[in-house]
């Protein structure tokens, strides 16, 4: 059974420092004393400056394709298909690049209610999708494009916009929405 300081670990790495209120902090530090010491720690001080500077430090942007094939471009070579998401803030800078499943060298099963469920967890505003096809061929199936359809239908429900669907292949990549299927 997972302790509340696992579990508040496992929230701060997965959605950033930022994410933890300050009783959550209290108990993933472990602080023992009155609340207000623990506002006046070191402890307290540091772990504040931290999230300041990881919302301040300059971001990656994505504002084209090739820039999401870049950032993934560790898919290319794989003897297996990998599915990853691109979450972004409204500016299209990168709040998180999130596996999602690792299949066999024909597919992989996604699971849409985790994707959403992040997407909302980590307040984007956009997602970018993207696989490998370890056989090289960059052409989207008929499953890619009924999945594609299905993450961008469900995702604009809640108001997150389905920016590109990437198919890495070997240092080559297709573009959903350079080809005009988003």
């Amino acid at each position: 059974m997972k302790t509340q300081k696992i579990i508040l670990s496992e929230k701060a790495t997965t959605y950033g420092l930022q994410s933890l209120t300050d009783k959550e902090l209290f108990t993933l530090l472990g602080f023992k004393g009155e609340t207000k010491d623990f506002f006046k720690s070191h402890q307290y001080k540091t772990m504040k400056e931290a999230v300041r500077r990881q919302d301040t430090e300059p971001q990656t942007k994505i504002t084209q394709s090739q820039h999401a094939y870049e950032r993934l471009s560790f898919l290319e070579g794989l003897d297996h298909e990998q599915f990853w998401v691109i979450y972004l803030r409204r500016n299209n800078t990168i709040i998180k690049d999130s596996f999602i499943s690792k299949g066999d060298i024909s597919g992989t099963v996604v699971n849409i209610k985790a994707i959403l469920s992040d997407a909302i967890l980590l307040k984007a505003s956009g997602i970018i999708l993207a696989h490998n096809h370890p056989s090289g061929e960059m052409k989207p199936s008929s499953a890619d494009i009924t999945l594609t359809t299905k993450i961008k239908n469900a995702a604009q429900l809640i108001d997150v916009n389905l920016l590109d669907h990437i198919i890495v292949g070997n240092k080559e990549f297709y573009s959903f929405t350079d080809n005009g299927i988003l």
